[in-house]
């Protein structure tokens, strides 16, 4: 089932795919949870769309027509997105989609030995690193899916485009993709705030 949610378009899942996926009951009320979350957030004006059946709640009514498949189309493109430089004076500009994490996961590109992880991180985003631990395991594993989510949402340059001339994406690089993909350009504001602020630091000078 696909809702529009102040027009971005999501995927959602229900609990009898959830359960055709493999996951546990767990992950399930888990990213359920999440999902009905994410939905009460962005109420105001919410769509939801299921094969012929339209809901559409909100103060101002408007006539919906269907999305074009041209537009449609034009969505793989993706967008132009600003990401943290490689190193000063080394812009990083990519462009990007947002796969959904758990389509990555019912097609079998994040394995199922992935299933906690995945699950961990679509209900808690990034901070579920924090949960982690030291535990060098489940940190391996975190950053297998999210290397496995950035892969997927870079269009150009590829991931592969990238090694081939050997270079790799820094954790902050890493770490700003994994969150666009989640929540969207405006998730890469706090990147943006973070440089901003150490080139600020960097310039001052401390008299003693």
């Amino acid at each position: 089932m696909y809702i529009l949610l102040k027009g971005e378009c999501k995927m959602v899942f229900t609990e009898k795919e959830l359960v055709d996926m493999g996951m546990t009951d767990l992950q399930i009320k888990s990213i359920l949870a999440k999902q009905e979350k994410e939905m009460s957030e962005k109420n105001t004006g919410v769509q939801i769309y299921k094969h012929d059946v339209e809901i559409h709640t909100g103060i101002e009514e408007k006539p919906l027509t269907p999305t074009s498949l041209e537009q449609i189309a034009s969505y793989k493109n993706g967008q132009i997105v600003e990401l943290p430089p490689f190193a000063d004076g080394q812009p990083f500009v990519a462009r990007m989609t947002r796969p959904s994490m758990l389509a990555l996961v019912k097609s079998g590109k994040i394995p199922n030995s992935l299933l906690n992880q995945a699950t961990s991180l679509f209900a808690n985003g990034s901070s579920a690193l924090n949960s982690t631990g030291k535990n060098a395991t489940n940190i391996n594993e975190l950053f297998d899916v999210i290397e496995t989510i950035v892969g997927a949402a870079l269009l150009e340059p590829t991931i592969e485009d990238i090694h081939s001339v050997g270079m790799e994406l820094s954790d902050d690089q890493l770490m700003a993709i994994f969150s666009y993909t989640q929540n969207g350009v405006k998730a890469l504001e706090q990147f943006r705030t973070e440089r901003a602020n150490t080139q600020y630091n960097s310039n001052v000078e401390v008299i003693s």
